[in-house]
């Protein structure tokens, strides 16, 4: 049998509370439905996703990593602590601080290697930028998360200072994605980053927050993973908000995950 092509690997990362937990769940959720999809948590700081999904937390990353120490990671130990919602695999994150210190380099060598032989497209939800963020985590594109308010923006101005000096080897591969985008929002975020910092902008992501509320009510993606073959009927049944957070991400999947997700399916 020939080699499986390595996945696509998108790493989320933000220097303060802009939205990186609902951008990694909003991109793997649309990716999902054109290619095989994982999402990991892999904040350890603040692991959200399990309770955004009201997934089952007695199987997560901690308990894989915990299993992995003697033994490199089949498909089958992958498969059993991976949960799905709305044909979206996921592997939760840790439940308390202390079990952070199970997730080491060794194992996240190991899970970067089962995932890209099962998956097609990884997103990581990796939490608050870090200068060590391991190199398994930011192989492919990261994706900075700011919003465009002075605070976003002078987070982002103060992390990027800790990391320039001495220069991240990663930073080279920095995309921003501009959440939160609203009319009271700061304009021409995307040319000042560009001045400023020569950073590129992937895409830019609206305000919904009754999109986002109610998606964390219902534990469910469902609007991002559904076909959308009348958008009348689609906003009829999910909203308006829905349909903006759905174009916003679709475009910023095709951005960062392309060619894999260039083609819609059907």
């Amino acid at each position: 049998m020939a080699d499986r092509q390595q996945g696509t690997l998108i790493t989320v990362v933000s220097a303060r509370a802009d939205g990186a937990t609902v951008i990694s769940l909003g991109l793997a959720a649309v990716a999902s439905s054109k290619a095989r999809t994982v999402l990991v948590d892999l904040n350890l700081q603040n692991s959200e996703v399990a309770t955004f999904l009201d997934l089952d937390e007695s199987k997560t990353i901690y308990h894989l990593a915990y299993a992995a120490q003697l033994a490199p990671i089949n498909s089958d130990d992958l498969r059993e602590h991976l949960q799905w919602r709305d044909g979206l695999a996921v592997l939760p994150g840790i439940g308390h601080p202390l079990q952070r210190e199970q997730v080491t380099r060794h194992f996240l060598v190991e899970l970067a290697r089962a995932l890209h032989e099962q998956f097609d497209v990884i997103v990581v939800d990796a939490g608050r930028v870090r200068p060590d963020l391991p190199q398994e985590l930011a192989s492919g594109v990261v994706l900075w998360v700011v919003s465009p308010q002075p605070r976003g923006l002078a987070a982002l101005d103060r992390t990027w200072t800790v990391l320039a000096e001495p220069r991240v080897s990663w930073l080279d591969r920095v995309q921003i994605v501009v959440n939160q985008v609203s009319d009271v929002a700061l304009v021409d975020v995307p040319a000042f980053l560009r001045a400023e910092y020569d950073l590129s902008v992937s895409g830019q992501v609206r305000d919904c927050p009754d999109y986002w509320r109610g998606a964390e009510l219902a534990h469910s993606l469902r609007p991002l993973t559904v076909p959308m073959m009348d958008e009348r009927r689609f906003v009829r049944l999910y909203g308006q908000q829905s349909s903006y957070v759905r174009a916003d991400l679709e475009a910023l999947a095709q951005r960062v995950a392309s060619p894999l997700l260039a083609v819609t399916a059907g």
